[in-house]
């Protein structure tokens, strides 16, 4: 496979009610995938495109996919408009919309319904089925991806979420509304609406600094555990206008620990314009809470490292605002809290500087 041999500009454009049914599942799944003389799970995409450069798909509805909906690995100069998805989850990873080694300049609007894993994903990420699709003079990372309106219901996974290892990047991603669009009726919350890293599915190191950067993500409104986790680095970000509500959790949170050593590496991140508006059960009864009993925390930076700046903060109820690891350094401008139970955890070595001055424990 070669560069000079890609596909090039193909338009799959829906008129009137286009449905694209994934139909009965046929038993290919992760664990059978090349097992038992079956091929690969992602010969189960609705759509596989590898090594194409100029695509356009607008104005389709995909419903009960046998897997990812819409797979891409060494793909370029891409719209995917107006895609909406009604997946009852059956099997594992029934998502939506993925970027896989190779992917840059998309744009992604329009996007809705209900997935059976993440909305959107974009994983740098060599497992077996990208390394048998690797295309001489292309480069592995994901960049340069515009996305507006991300509106969905993941079950129980990511809206949108980034992930790069192996010396893979991701970089220069620009964000616009995400909505977490999940039933109530359910009665569970999704994981989280943006998430970025995670210590597992890494084959020789997990992402460095460096490897993810030049992100800007704004509007957010979730009712997800973690609205935003991260894991390992971050460079040049800002995340903006985030709104948490009904049985949200935590706001920022450091993700799950590799063996004790997933840190979050911090460098020029600044947090803009935090709503918490987590509910509080039987405060919204008419019965006030114990303070045991009231939940979450704001900003997470328990494992955290460099420093991070906040703007303008508006906490409803929330057990915890600030957790502050040894060697982070929050700065915090424009701070209002209706109820905490505490308002700060900072270990030592850390540094929580509001509004200019310096805050201690106590």
């Amino acid at each position: 496979r070669d560069i000079k041999y890609e596909q090039k500009n193909i338009s799959i454009i829906g008129v009137g009610n286009v449905v694209l049914d994934g139909g009965k599942h046929n038993r290919l799944r992760e664990k059978t995938t090349r097992k038992f003389g079956l091929p690969t799970i992602w010969l189960n995409d609705i759509m596989f495109w590898l090594n194409v450069n100029g695509l356009r798909i607008e104005n389709i509805n995909i419903q009960h996919q046998r897997y990812w909906a819409i797979n891409h690995v060494f793909t370029r100069n891409v719209t995917l408009k107006n895609i909406h998805f009604y997946a009852i989850p059956h099997v594992n990873n029934m998502d939506g919309i993925d970027l896989r080694v190779g992917c840059n300049n998309f744009t992604i609007e329009n996007i809705t319904g209900r997935t059976g894993d993440d909305v959107v994903a974009l994983t740098s990420l060599w497992g077996y089925s990208e390394k048998k699709s690797i295309i001489a003079g292309k480069d592995p990372d994901i960049h340069d991806v515009k996305m507006r309106n991300i509106k969905g219901d993941p079950d129980r996974c990511y809206c949108v979420r980034l992930l790069n290892h192996d010396g893979n990047k991701i970089y220069n991603i620009d964000i616009d509304t995400i909505m977490d669009t999940s039933d109530y009726v359910s009665k569970h919350r999704i994981n989280c609406a943006f998430g970025m890293g995670s210590p597992v599915y890494y084959k020789v190191r997990p992402m460095a600094e460096g490897e993810l950067y030049n992100i800007k993500v704004k509007n957010i409104s979730t009712r997800a555990g973690d609205a935003v986790f991260f894991n390992y680095a971050l460079k040049d970000a800002e995340i903006s206008n985030i709104h948490t509500f009904g049985d949200n959790k935590n706001m920022f949170s450091p993700g799950m620990k590799d063996n004790g050593n997933s840190d979050c590496v911090f460098d020029n991140v600044k947090l803009k314009h935090i709503y918490y508006g987590a509910t509080q059960k039987e405060i919204i009864g008419g019965k006030e809470l114990s303070d045991d009993a009231i939940h979450g925390t704001v900003f997470d930076f328990s494992r955290a490292k460099g420093e991070i700046e906040i703007e303008d903060v508006n906490v409803d109820t929330v057990n915890t605002v600030f957790k502050v690891g040894s060697e982070a350094t929050v700065k915090v401008r424009g701070l209002k809290i209706n109820k905490a139970v505490t308002e700060k955890q900072i270990e030592k070595g850390g540094k929580l500087i509001i509004e200019g001055e310096e805050k201690h424990n106590g």
